[in-house]
This record gives structure tokens, sequence and C-alpha cells, in this order.
């Protein structure tokens, strides 16, 4: 952002002298009935809650203006600022008691409009199609006070031309651009969305203003500096994935992530997005203010900085965001309290979220628990091993949809879909040891698809039994035989028997692909004292693996 562009707020009352230009690249006045009545509801809505602090105001989206001369050239805001004098039309009669003064509205290329504008005709509404619109503005204001009384048209007009001190009143964001920029280039960008006018560039705007910092020209400007190169550090730290992820769900939409501290401070659910530039313009009423504000704004980062570096923060912090846990919340507990206080402030919160018998888990009923469960058990395990400096990759996790899938498969799970079927087949084709189920197999996979027939529920039968321990189908869905999959491990071999899942794993494994540890230990058989096979997981198998998972969570669940 130029440095000569200004960003402020500025009550319509603070506009009434303006003469506003709409450039010729510009398309004349096109709101419908939609636009005029959501701003006329919005307006109103303001005007009538009860209890508002005098210094609250209803704020407008940003009319984007360059310097033309004594008046303004309007880059964005055309449409605003138009409405906003025709509702002044309708109500004349109230307007001229409450001020003799209105901006003015100038057409570069449509001079007729300007005049139009001044003394709207209904009847020369079909003339063009600037005035069709006007027209249908005028109406559809007139409609909209023809049930309010004098009264509720005075309170309303009140909000709009009340003058700064007054309080209550309507503001725009003003936007002014440096003369020397182009003002069509500053237009398409606008229009084409890829202009910075976000809540972060309207609060840089306010910690960079020049009567912010005392001392002579120089020493301002070196603070300037300062504090714009600590704003592209914190902007900078927080677009690195890990960091970014380790904070938040992958929700968060920013243009810049600066903007989620910001949001974080403010606390706020306001329906406009605004609201974070307006909390901070409300607050900054000194050089003081803004000061301690900005020292907030680095404590905030430089305390998600903190718990990001050390390694039993980012585990146990990390996994309470994954599971939804309020950032916001995990900040403000933390303040003014010790390290040992908020260790076991965050291991209550995990509590809570696993808390259950581990033995009565069902893969059914249970989901959403079991997953939590194993996510834990992932975390916990990296933790346990402090000669490592590995870590948990909740940005993997989180974007790549991790989910629980069975470790053996189950009947309940065989493919429906005839091409799942034939894959699902080929894939064991390749490991089964029965020379009978091996031709059977062939034949299937081999014979046109018109000519199969309901075999494939007896052979994908047989499969798991010789896949299963002492050829007996024994569907398990306790968490001794659930791990955590990727999306996509998960649609590939969903109803893999062992060892195609295994073989899998491993690939995936050579190919550098991010595993949850201890998923990969369960295909390795790594929690099996005695290894005597790696063709299905059994009893002795599942038996290892549930005492793993009761050591490793012993203290939360």
């Amino acid at each position: 952002m130029n440095m000569s562009n200004t960003i402020s707020l500025k009550s319509i009352s603070e506009l009434l002298d303006c003469s506003f230009i709409i450039p010729a690249y510009q398309r004349g006045y096109r709101w419908t009935d939609l636009e005029v009545n959501d701003l006329l509801d919005d307006i109103w809505e303001f005007t009538q809650r009860d209890g508002k602090p005098k210094n609250e105001f209803y704020c407008l989206q940003p009319v984007v203006v360059s310097r033309n001369g004594t008046g303004y050239s309007v880059i964005d805001g055309q449409q605003r600022l138009t409405t906003i004098y025709i509702i002044l039309s309708v109500l004349k009669d109230i307007t001229r008691l409450l001020t003799e003064k209105c901006f003015t509205i100038e057409y570069q290329t449509r001079k007729d409009s300007q005049s139009f504008l001044k003394d709207i005709d209904l009847s020369r509404r079909t003339e063009n199609i600037d005035y069709f619109y006007i027209c249908k503005a005028y109406d559809a204001i007139t409609r909209w006070f023809s049930n309010k009384q004098g009264p509720a048209k005075v309170d309303f007009l009140n909000s709009i031309l009340r003058n700064e001190e007054s309080g209550n009143n309507v503001k725009v964001i003003w936007y002014e651009i440096d003369q020397t920029l182009d003002p069509i280039d500053i237009f398409t960008r606008i229009n084409m969305g890829k202009i910075p006018l976000t809540n972060a560039e309207l609060v840089k705007a306010l910690f960079m203003k020049n009567e912010n910092f005392s001392g002579d020209l120089n020493v301002k400007r070196l603070r300037q500096l300062e504090t714009a190169n600590e704003w592209d550090n914190i902007e900078n730290s927080l677009r690195a994935d890990e960091f970014w992820h380790f904070l938040t769900n992958g929700q968060q939409d920013y243009d810049n992530h600066i903007e989620f501290i910001f949001d974080l401070m403010v606390n706020t659910s306001a329906p406009d997005k605004y609201h974070t530039f307006r909390f901070f313009n409300q607050q900054f009423k000194s050089s003081a203010e803004v000061a301690t504000a900005w020292q907030d704004v680095k404590a905030h980062f430089l305390t998600f900085s903190e718990w990001f570096e050390d390694r039993k923060y980012f585990h146990l912090v990390g996994y309470l965001i994954a599971q939804g846990k309020e950032l916001r919340e995990l900040k403000k507990y933390a303040a003014g309290r010790t390290k040992s206080e908020f260790e076991e402030y965050l291991k209550d919160e995990i509590r809570a979220y696993v808390q259950c018998n581990i033995d009565e888990l069902n893969y059914d009923e249970d989901r959403p628990k079991i997953k939590r469960v194993l996510l834990l058990f992932n975390v916990l395990t990296l933790l346990a091993n402090r000669n490592s400096n590995v870590r948990f990759q909740f940005g993997r996790y989180k974007n790549e949809r991790w989910d629980i899938e069975h470790i053996h498969s189950v009947q309940s799970e065989m493919p429906e879909a005839p091409n799942h079927q034939v894959d699902w087949l080929k894939e064991v084709l390749q490991l089964t040891q029965d020379a009978g189920l091996k031709s059977r197999i062939s034949n299937y996979v081999n014979s046109p698809v018109d000519s199969r027939n309901e075999e494939f529920v007896t052979l994908y039968t047989d499969v798991l039994k010789e896949f299963s321990e002492g050829n007996k189908i024994e569907d398990v869905n306790d968490i001794s035989n659930l791990a955590l999959l990727d999306s996509g491990t998960n649609r590939g071999y969903k109803n893999a028997v062992f060892p195609v899942k295994r073989k899998a794993i491993i690939e995936k494994d050579k190919s550098g692909t991010f595993l949850p540890l201890c998923t990969k230990n369960v295909f390795l058989k790594y929690y099996t004292e005695e290894v005597d096979q790696m063709t299905f997981w059994g009893k002795s198998d599942r038996a290892a693996y549930l005492n793993a998972v009761k050591a490793i969570l012993k203290d939360f669940v």
C-alpha cells in the first residue's frame, strides 16, 4: 500500500460539502430494490437498537476516491453515495429542517443525469437507463418509508446527518488514494477483487499513522519502519504452513494472516466484515493506546511462537486445536499463569475430549470418540520419545482428512461396485496361497462383465477366511482393530485384507508419505512381542496393540 494513501472514518455529515465526480469509465447507477432495502433495513435496525454507547456508529462499505481539483473522483462507492443522496431527496422536507447542505454528484459523461438527480421526475423514467434505476430506487425508498411516522423519519435522517461529536451516526470507510496512482488501474483491481481493503490493511493504516509516533520526522520514520518490519515478520511467520495449521483448522480464510490475531483480540461476532477495523478505530484515542495495542499483538504472536517451538506445548495445544478448542480460550488461561499450571490445564482439557472406557468403544457407535483417542495415542507416542525431534504433522492430518479404519477387514465392508470388486480381487490374487481360490479369482476377474454371477459374495467370504486366524471370520469393531488412515488410502484400500493394506502402508512410507507413527507401527506389528505371521491381524496382535494404547493413555483415559 502506498504510504500517501489515507484511510479514515468519515460521517455522512462530513461529506455534505463535498463534490463527487463519477468518471467516464464507470457505469451509471444500477442498484435494485434488494440493495436499496438492505441499506435502509441496516440503518433502521441501528437507529432502533436500545442501549447503544454514544460513540457507536453504523459503518457503510468503503468509499474509494482520489482528489480531482476541489472535488473527488469516485473510484468505488458510487452506488452507496447515490442511494444516500436519493434518500435525502425522498425526505427532502425533513432534510431541509436539519441541514441546508448536501453533497453533489456529477457524471463525467452523463451531464443530464446530474440535473435529473437534483430534481427527480418519475414521469421521465423511460428516457434512459440511468433515469430508470434512479426512479426505481426512489420508488423503493418511498415505499419503505410509507409506514414510518414523522418522528421515525427524523430519527432515521438524524443518524445519517449527525456530526462526529453527536455520536450514533452513519459513517463510511474513506479510502483516499495517492493522486499519482492511475485511478482506472485501481478501479479495475477493485472490480477484480484484488485491492487489499481487508481488515488487516485498514488496521495497519491505523497503526502506521504519523501522529502515533513522537519525535522529529526522521525518528517518526524510523519507528514507522520498525513497526512495518515487525508487522512483516509476524505475517511471514504466520504464513508458514506448519505454524498456521498448528494454530488453525484450515477453515479460516484470510488474505493477511495477521488478521487472525486481530480477530482473537477483538473477540466479537459482529456481522459486518469490517468489525475488527471499527473496533480498533474506536479504541485508538491516543498514541499510548495504539502502542499498547501493538504490544498486545506482539505478545499474542510471541506466545503462539513459544507454544509452537516447545515440543510439549506443540503437541498438547495442537491436539486441542485439532479438536476445535478455541485458541482464544487457551491464550486467556495461559496469561499470568506458570508453565506447570498451563500444562495441567491443557491435560485436563484433553481428558474432557477422550474420557471413556477404551474396552467399550465400538466402531458403529463411537467413531468420533475413537478418532479422538487414536489421534491422542499418536500424539502422545511421539511426545513420549524425549530423544526425538519428530513432531506430529497436524497440517497433513487436517488437510488429508484422516479417519478411522479397520486393520483386519470385516464382512460389512464388502465392496459393492463391480469395478471395486474386481480391483479388490486383483489385489488378493497376488497374495493368496490357495491354488483353488486363485483359479476361481482369475476366472471371475477375466470373465466378461455380463457373464459374472453372484459368486463375488462367496469369493469375498472365502478370501476373508484365508486371511483370518484359524480360517474363522471374526468381525472385530473395537479399538484393537482400528487405526488412523488418510482419506486416499482409505478409499483405495478400505476393504483390503491385512497383507494388502500392509503392503500399501510400506510403499507409502518408502515414498516419504506422512503416516501417523502408530498406524505404521500397527502394520509392521511393532506392538506384537512374537511375530510368527504377516497374513492376518490376530488375537495376540490385537491384545498387544490394545495394551499399548492403554499404557500411553493411562493418564488421560
